[in-house]
Order: C-alpha cells, then structure tokens, then sequence
C-alpha cells in the first residue's frame, strides 16, 4: 500500500506574466510537499515564502486543478491572487525566480501544469 504525497503549487500571474522557480527539475510552478499537521494551503504559504521570499494572502487562493502524477502523488494547484514583496529566490534548492510570459511558459511548464495555467486564465 503507497502512502499518498500532496504537492500544492501556485501560479502566481502579474501583467500576463507567471511567475517560475527554476530546481534541480527545471522551471516549474512554485510549491512543495505537505508536512505532517499542515493543510495543503498552509503548505502552500509555506513553500511559496521558502522558494520565493512573497508573502500570499492565504484568502485570495482558489484551487484551479487537483490531479495526480505518478501514482502516489496529488498535485492540487491553486491560483494566487493577492501577495506581498518582491520575488527572489530563498532556498538552497531554488536556483532562480524569474517572470515569464504566458508563451514562454507554455513551452517550459509540464502539459498538467500548463492545463492549470489556462484554467485559472479563464476562471480569473
């Protein structure tokens, strides 16, 4: 029997741009793992505040896509709307934090993530 792994990750879009962490995976959407006692959105704040240094305002989140990869891991992601401070990168395992427009980031992004990207385009 697997134990089930919950990764929240964030877009975070500002001027039709969204913002990405670049890890030892290349550039993907900002998030982590749960940690035992958290919830999935105060992981959420957690890690976005590890990767990138801002400050989310945990009311402005809305769940845009929850899916799976792999076969033990649930990726629910959530659209950020409100946060503070400027983007930089703030843990050892976070290389880079960089804006990207909306086509760049098609081509970079994972076609899961990318669906969550066009989703929250259209709901918000």
């Amino acid at each position: 029997m697997s134990t089930w792994i919950t990764v929240p990750c964030a877009i975070i879009l500002k001027d039709n741009s969204i913002l990405l962490v670049r890890d030892n995976k290349g550039w993907v959407i900002p998030g982590g793992k749960v940690e035992e006692g958290e919830t999935p959105i105060k992981a959420l704040v957690r890690e976005v505040k590890e990767e990138t240094s801002l400050d989310i305002d945990s009311r402005s989140i809305r769940k845009v896509f929850d899916g799976f990869v792999e076969e033990n891991i649930r990726l629910p992601i959530y659209y950020v709307k409100k946060w503070e401070r400027r983007p930089k990168p703030n843990a050892k395992d976070v290389f880079e934090v960089k804006w990207f427009s909306l086509e760049e980031a098609r081509s970079l992004l994972e076609p899961f993530a990318w669906r969550a990207v066009r989703r929250s385009l259209k709901e918000f």
